[in-house]
């Protein structure tokens, strides 16, 4: 007998992880698009360079979500540790990525003017932000697993 509850999950999650990979899709091919945008000025634009890193690190985000909703599609519970895992690397990847498209600009900058000028907003405090949450999401995540361990164990 199929249990309702996880089939019910399973569904939600398949429509979720086919618009995630979607977006995914389109963010790497921004990504392509802005890399040969910026190859084909010559470098002259740091932005286009930027607007590449900031689409890859989006697609990587949603690559890492995909991964997830698989993982849940698959064992039909979202409390395992691989998902926990999947959830730190993507509260990593989520601080380290607010910060790496102005890094990017500014190598860019460096290398084409010898100088650079890195400009930390509040965009990106927004997006730490972000990533903390994820962060402790995973810990309620893992919160979770122990108490599935706990009732799988006495049943």
């Amino acid at each position: 007998m199929k249990d309702m509850k996880v089939e019910n999950l399973k569904k939600r999650i398949t429509v979720e992880m086919i618009c995630g990979i979607v977006v995914a899709i389109a963010m790497g091919g921004m990504a392509l698009v802005s890399i040969w945008s910026y190859i084909a000025c010559n470098g002259t634009y740091t932005e286009t360079l930027g607007n590449a890193v900031q689409a890859f690190v989006i697609c990587i985000a949603f690559i890492i979500i995909d991964l997830i909703m698989i993982e849940i599609i698959k064992n039909g519970k979202p409390f395992t540790k691989n998902i926990i895992l999947k959830l730190q690397v993507l509260a990593v990847w989520t601080m380290v990525g607010a910060y790496l498209p102005d890094i990017a600009m500014s190598v860019a900058s460096m290398s084409k003017t010898g100088t650079a000028e890195v400009l930390f907003d509040a965009k990106n405090m927004f997006v730490m932000l972000l990533g903390m949450m994820v962060g402790i999401i995973s810990e309620i995540f893992r919160y979770g697993y122990e108490l599935q361990e706990d009732m799988d164990s006495i049943a």
